[in-house]
């Protein structure tokens, strides 16, 4: 979805939520007492909160904040003024532990080796969309800083990119496809 569309998606949501009315109806017809949001400090977490707030109330929220080892430093406190913002009990559960523990992280260090094959687990690294403002498609690199504060980048093919974000393995791209497309199909 282009951005343009993204915006005008979020405020014909925005407007269907100002309306306490279809505010009331979503949480009677969705037959939950309450909603646990996952909060970041970002601003896709930033409206979710605001919206079932909205619908449910404060009382009915409860928000989660999970810092992981890759997280911005800030980004939790920005969930913590989020949250108490909109005046919303929260917790805070770390969980770098855990998704180290399932393997998410060995996943993402492979990835960032299969582009960058010196890479080392430890060295600091970001992910950096490119191409857009030069009037090329968008595609995503990986920049690793080494121990002496030398970078190196590289281009990400969909695979590694995709293993980086989902922190997770990520079969051949092809197969992949194909399954959609069969499942589309039927």
């Amino acid at each position: 979805m282009s951005s343009d569309g993204g915006a005008r998606a979020l405020r014909f949501s925005l407007g269907f939520w100002r309306r306490s009315s279809d505010r009331r109806t979503f949480a009677r017809k969705a037959r939950k007492r309450g909603v646990v949001v996952a909060i970041s400090g970002g601003i896709d977490s930033s409206v979710t909160s605001a919206l079932c707030v909205r619908a449910f109330g404060a009382g009915k929220v409860f928000g989660l904040l999970l810092p992981e080892y890759d997280s911005s430093s800030d980004s939790l406190k920005l969930g913590k003024i989020v949250a108490e913002h909109h005046g919303i009990e929260y917790q805070v559960q770390p969980i770098g532990a855990t998704l180290e523990a399932i393997g998410c992280y060995q996943a993402r260090d492979d990835a960032i080796r299969a582009a960058i094959p010196a890479y080392q687990s430890g060295w600091r690294h970001k992910l950096v969309i490119s191409g857009g403002q030069q009037g090329m498609v968008n595609h995503f690199k990986i920049v690793v800083e080494k121990p002496d504060g030398s970078q190196i980048t590289a281009t990400l093919g969909l695979k590694e990119y995709l293993q980086i974000v989902a922190a997770k393995p990520v079969g051949p791209v092809g197969q992949l496809g194909a399954r959609l497309v069969q499942h589309e199909i039927r």
